[in-house]
Order: C-alpha cells, then structure tokens, then sequence
C-alpha cells in the first residue's frame, strides 16, 4: 500500500544526504586529514544518527513485523544492494590501484563496505527483538548494545529506536516537545559538546574484543565514556534538525523532496564516484576555509543530482532496481 510522503522529512533526508557528500568531499578531495579538518568533525558528530532517527521513526511497521519476514525483506531491501555495490566499488579500486588480491576484495565487498547500511540492518532486526520484549529486559538488552561496536551499533541503535519511540508517542505532534524550550537547549548542548568533539571522541577504540583482552576498568570507563558523548551529540543535533523541519517545512520544492526519496541510492552511488572516481582526478591544495565552504559545498550538489538522475536510469529495468536499489 502507497503512504502519502511527509515533505519535511523528505527534506531533513535530503539535508543528510547533501551533508554526507560534504564530509566526504572533505575527507577524500580536501588538504587536511578529516579529524584536523573542523568542518568533517562537525557534520560527522550529527549526519549519520540523524539519518538513523529518520529511518527508526519510520520503522514502527517494520518492527511489528514477525521476525523472519522482516529479516528477508530488510535482506532483500539493505543487503543486496549494499552487496552489489560493493562488488562494484572493489572492482572499480582493483583497476585505479592495480591491485588484483581477490580476497581482499571479496572481504571487504561482503563485509566492510557501506557499514551504515549494515548498521541499519541490524538496527532493524535488534529493533524488532527489543520492543517484543518486557520493560525490565528491554532496558537490558538496550545497555548490552552498548558493547556491540560493529557497523557502530553502539552509536546508531540509540538514535534508531530514539525515532521510534518518538513516532510511537506523536512526540513531534506535542507542542510542548516542538517548542523553544525544548530545541534551544539541546541546540546549546549540541553547540557546547561539539566543541570538545575532536578526533579523540570520533576516533574511539571501538575493537570491544581487544577491549575485553585488556580488561582494564579506566579502559572500559574511557569507552563508555566517549560512547555516551558520540550518543549525546549526535541525538541533540540529529532532534534539533529534525525539529525545526517538521515545525517550519511543510512544503519543500519538489526537486528536494525527489533527492529525499532517493537517499540511499544517492549513498551507494557516490561511494563509486565521490569515494573512488572523482579522487584520481582531483585532490585540493588550496586553502582549507574555501575547499570548505565553497568548493565542497559545489562539488557536493553536482554529484547529488548527478546520482539522482544515475538512480533515475537503474530504476528503469526491474532487475537493476532490485540488485542495485532494493526497490
């Protein structure tokens, strides 16, 4: 059954997605390594948990799913793609790096490549199990999540199920959740923690196994520690954007609301081009402060629309549309 799209999340959706492009711009064209780079820092605290807070309000159908029917569908709409793409991205960099070592290739297309679209797989599927759960065992398995650095779970599973829950009690319906009050100081939070989140916090040690080696109590207090701070500063950014949009844009042009309908398409197709093509071709050596804010800026809306109408060719053959797309 078709469900009428909601044009401010479209838009939110199509604001991530530019910010994506951004921060990749900055981390493969860019002068500076991306942790020196304030820019890359900043949008990479907030842009991923908030494409997860969308996907999680999203996901209350999915969750009352039973388990097994969820799992081939999220398979057939996240995995396959991600799987197809990854292939492509492996060969397209065994032929730029002459570097034929197949197993290599082959375990990093099955198994690294788009970990975000892994991690929301899982978020999906841990969904699903938690919210069948009792209030006491929920709260368990939430902090057992906590530990699961894979894909970076412990980061996006909160920001999920935090869009879950706010869909669950029409919490953007409540004017009091929507108000000043409320965006302001997580505004100021997110502003003030930004500021001392810096490589040392994006980072982190997040090899739990090696963690568990060293079984050390300031190690184990240093992870949870920087892993609190990640949650923090990417749900108070993430619930500031998320906010004003469904407050103040109702009515995005329709350009906007097409790129926000495609994101995950536009992020599986620029791994090929930003990521891999467009770095053999171009690298900046200017100043930081303009690659930033003007050329990254630039560079970023050109390959969006060009992914846009790249994802508007794949989505004409039905077999393409579901290998590539999931659709």
């Amino acid at each position: 059954m078709l469900t009428k799209r909601i044009g401010s999340f479209d838009a939110v959706k199509a604001l991530a997605i530019f910010l994506v492009l951004w921060a990749h711009c900055v981390q493969h064209l860019g002068p500076l390594d991306r942790f020196d780079d304030i820019t890359y820092v900043f949008i990479y605290s907030f842009d991923m948990p908030l494409f997860m807070l969308v996907a999680g309000y999203f996901s209350t159908s999915s969750l009352k799913m039973k388990f097994s029917p969820l799992f081939l569908k999220k398979l057939k709409e996240i995995i396959i793609p991600c799987l197809s793409w990854g292939l492509i991205v492996i060969v397209v960099s065994l032929i730029i790096e002459r570097d034929w070592s197949l197993k290599k290739g082959f375990y990093a297309a099955v198994v690294k490549e788009y970990w975000f679209l892994r991690s929301l797989f899982f978020c999906y599927l841990l969904g699903n199990v938690i919210t069948r759960c009792k209030k006491t065992l929920r709260i368990i398995l939430l902090i057992c999540v906590s530990v699961i650095s894979l894909y970076k779970l412990n980061v996006m599973f909160p920001a999920f199920m935090c869009g879950y829950y706010i869909r669950q009690h029409s919490m953007l319906e409540n004017p009091k959740f929507t108000s000043l009050k409320v965006v302001l100081p997580l505004a100021g939070i997110f502003l003030f923690l930004n500021y001392f989140c810096d490589a040392h916090f994006l980072n982190t040690n997040n090899n739990v196994p090696e963690i568990f080696q060293i079984g050390s109590l300031c190690v184990w207090g240093n992870y949870f520690y920087k892993t609190f701070y990640r949650i923090v500063v990417g749900l108070s950014g993430s619930l500031v954007i998320v906010i004003l949009f469904y407050k103040y844009v109702k009515c995005p042009p329709s350009f906007i609301c097409k790129i926000g309908s495609v994101t995950m398409g536009i992020y599986l197709v620029q791994r090929v081009l930003l990521e891999r093509l467009l770095p053999q071709m171009f690298k900046y050596e200017g100043g930081v402060i303009v690659f930033d804010m003007i050329v990254s800026p630039l560079i970023s809306t050109a390959i969006m629309i060009a992914c846009y109408y790249i994802i508007l060719l794949i989505q004409r053959n039905k077999i393409t549309r579901q290998i590539l797309l999931g659709r």
